[in-house]
């Protein structure tokens, strides 16, 4: 038996070298950043990119728990019931030690891991520091104010490192949180906290002999999920490489290595669902979009693993790929009924289906495609649970008309509403024949998300399907803004002073809308 490695400690970067994708390094102003959403996938084929580099947030398909509820209506003007700051949930501790390290490096961050049935919202933050980051989360009830306060933990975070892996996560009544405690032992730590108290009920190591790849080459931070009896974790390597394990409080229950050559990037993003721990390439927004690694929570038997050429994950289980005849792309249903060959254009907007816990993101319903038919740009709906009838839009959609893109939603009655540049566009989703357009606020080449990608649109739906709701058109003051979907008719306008204009973001927790900004604020909008 050979000598073990001694662990060591994950070493923090060269700061001349370039930060991780959003992300300054120590003491270097914030990139300008292009967004292209899948343009990159559809141009490699088969190389597996996803879109915006960042996380958020990014609330998704491979979530422990989706959002049960429909959004409000919100039907009358709405108003800010309450707005919760990153220096409220740190605390001047908190703030302290994210200073500790030549001061804040990045925008902080604060984000919502949705309601619970007690009225309670989960929000957490924290604050870049040079290659470190402060976190914290809390328990806020319905008239703002703050019930529990779970412990600060902290989590290196330099080149290489995924900005989510300083958010934690939830399931099962219990809250994740991956630390590197300062206590010598030179390991990474998953706090599990009581999600109605805060309070920590237990501590597990990320041990070393289990992931000492991933400590020996130290560029990324363990992701966790909490399981009814323990986490799953998935731990980075390198590029395309990640060890995945199941922990609980009396060790290693199983582990596996996974691997793919073709990724672009080497983060990944962990998920749990109907008892299978999913594991997806991280690329940011479109993330849980990824083919998955599926494992048995239980066992760690390996129930599916991605196939070289499949790029995207649609709602029904079903897949984008690459052809096997052509340098073009194909869409294939989950039971290989249906496969329809789609060129490999330059412009793809998608459309999704939201998730209140892990982001906005949970699984790709459809989307929109612009590509040339040899003398001018078309256009094309594509809807996954119909996906051998597409419908042509009627209009002048140009590939840089989606660039930057935003997501691509459906109201009552079925219109395709699309957001392009400074405009919301409607169409007929039989005929594609414009509806109505309304004006919404031009994405800033400035803007950075709440995950730290560039600024994303994300356009919501009420439930009762009549209203669209968007950035209010720029006038100075941030605001939303909500459409009729019938005619365009603007329904109200909410002013919020004080957020970011140029960047900040519409989510939601429960049935609530939300908005978050690149000043670490967080507002709850009540309808």
């Amino acid at each position: 038996m050979s000598d073990q490695i001694p662990p060591q400690a994950p070493t923090p970067p060269d700061p001349t070298q370039q930060a991780a994708p959003g992300w300054p390094a120590a003491n270097a102003p914030a990139p300008r950043r292009r967004r292209r959403w899948l343009i990159p996938a559809l141009a490699a084929a088969v190389v597996l990119v996803l879109g915006l580099s960042a996380a958020l947030l990014l609330p998704r398909l491979f979530g422990a728990a989706e959002s049960g509820g429909a959004l409000q209506p919100y039907p009358q003007q709405p108003t800010v019931a309450w707005t919760i700051s990153t220096a409220d949930i740190l605390g001047e501790e908190g703030l302290a030690a994210a200073s500790e390290n030549g001061g804040p490096s990045g925008p902080p961050v604060v984000y919502s891991r949705g309601q619970l049935d007690d009225g309670t919202f989960l929000v957490g933050a924290w604050q870049q520091s040079g290659f470190w980051a402060a976190g914290a989360i809390v328990g806020v009830d319905p008239d703002g104010e703050i019930v529990w306060r779970g412990p600060r933990y902290e989590v290196v975070l330099g080149y290489g490192r995924v900005p989510l892996a300083a958010e934690c996560t939830t399931g099962h009544g219990r809250i994740a949180c991956v630390t590197f405690p300062d206590d010598g032992a030179d390991l990474y730590s998953i706090l599990i906290l009581d999600e109605r108290s805060g309070s920590q009920v237990e501590r597990i190591d990320v041990p070393y002999d289990i992931f000492a790849d991933a400590y020996d080459v130290g560029e990324f931070a363990p992701m966790a999920v909490p399981l009814e009896d323990g986490v799953a974790v998935v731990f980075p390597i390198s590029q395309g490489a990640a060890t995945v394990a199941r922990l609980d409080s009396s060790g290693v229950q199983w582990s596996a290595d996974i691997e793919n050559n073709h990724m672009v990037g080497g983060a990944f993003d962990i998920r749990v669902r109907d008892g299978e721990i999913r594991v997806a390439p991280f690329d940011g927004v479109l993330s849980p979009l990824g083919v998955p690694w599926v494992f048995d929570a239980d066992t760690g038997e390996a129930v599916s693993e991605p196939v070289e050429g499949e790029i995207v994950l649609l709602a029904d289980d079903g897949v984008v790929r690459s052809s096997e005849d052509s340098d073009d792309l194909e869409v294939v249903t989950a039971d290989g009924g249906a496969s329809v060959p789609m060129h490999s254009g330059t412009g793809l907007a998608p459309l999704l289906r939201f998730d209140q816990v892990r982001g906005p993101i949970t699984s790709l319903e459809g989307f929109v495609v612009v590509d040339t038919d040899g003398e001018r740009d078309v256009a094309t709906v594509y809807d996954t649970q119909n996906i051998e009838n597409p419908v042509v839009l009627d209009d002048t959609i140009s590939s840089s008309d989606l660039e930057p893109v935003s997501t691509v939603v459906r109201g009552a009655g079925s219109p395709v509403i699309v957001r392009i540049r400074d405009e919301i566009r409607a169409y007929d989703a039989e005929t594609g024949m414009r509806l109505w357009t309304g004006l919404t606020r031009a994405i800033s080449e400035e803007a950075i998300g709440s995950d730290g990608s560039t600024g994303i649109d994300f356009l919501w739906i009420a439930d009762d399907g009549e209203r669209v709701i968007a950035p209010a058109a720029a006038t100075g003051t941030a605001g939303i803004t909500a459409f009729s979907v019938a005619d365009g008719q603007e329904q109200w306008t909410l002013e919020l002073p004080g957020f970011d204009p140029a960047a900040f973001e519409i989510g939601r927790a429960g049935e609530f809308l939300t908005v978050t900004d690149t000043s670490g604020q967080l507002a709850l909008i009540e309808p």
